[in-house]
């Protein structure tokens, strides 16, 4: 549960009425750190879904798991109005350890669906090679993405960037993207590997810079 819950459920009203709030400043709504959970972000993605007001979306360090994460992705599918969301430092695929995890599948789907969203910031989410692998398939195919954090997620390793490299190749005409924050990626001993395969990401388009 938010860690103030009364306030929690205000602001929740006030999101549906596209009302002001504190919270809530030039589009800007930021909930870092607020303890929320799944069920939390289930009620807020519902009241998201036909908000107008927010442009900008903070949800980092909470405790939003794989079911929070497909509700606010499936609530942005309808909301055009919103062009970044932070996600860093939750728990969309818990240790790493699940093959295709639903939160990123639902990420993914945003990605291929929604033509307005410019920022994901899924940083340090126990990301693994596996896991990446449907956000690649729709990075293939984007046009409107611009920034991608995926940092602290070491299980993506060498082979995970090279899935990432070879997905933005065959978008190469198309896709904006500018920048990805990529570092701390790999294990220790994967660090000359990690360097080689940057430098393919890197050059994977006209402008990308790897961070």
């Amino acid at each position: 549960m938010a860690d103030h819950p009364e306030e929690f459920q205000r602001l929740l009203n006030i999101l549906k009425n596209n009302r002001p709030h504190h919270h809530i400043k030039f589009g800007i709504l930021n909930l870092d750190r607020k303890g929320l959970t799944d069920d939390d972000i289930k009620d807020l993605a519902l009241a998201l879904s036909g908000n107008t007001s927010i442009r900008k979306l903070f949800l980092s360090y909470n405790h939003i798991g794989s079911a929070g994460t497909v509700a606010i992705a499936k609530a942005l599918f309808y909301n055009q109005e919103i062009k970044e969301i932070h996600l860093s430092s939750n728990h969309i695929c818990n240790d790493g350890t699940l093959p295709c995890d639903q939160g990123i599948k639902a990420l993914a789907q945003l990605l291929v669906r929604n033509s307005s969203l410019m920022y994901l910031d899924i940083a340090n989410n126990g990301i693994n090679t596996q896991s990446i692998k449907p956000i690649a398939n729709a990075l293939s195919t984007n046009k409107y993405l611009k920034i991608l954090g995926i940092y602290a997620n070491k299980n993506i390793g060498p082979v995970g960037i090279t899935i990432i490299t070879e997905a933005l190749k065959k978008n190469r005409r198309d896709s904006i993207l500018e920048t990805i924050f990529i570092s701390n990626t790999c294990h220790d001993h994967q660090q000359q590997e990690h360097k080689e395969v940057l430098r393919a990401l890197a050059a994977s388009t006209y402008a990308l810079r790897c961070f």
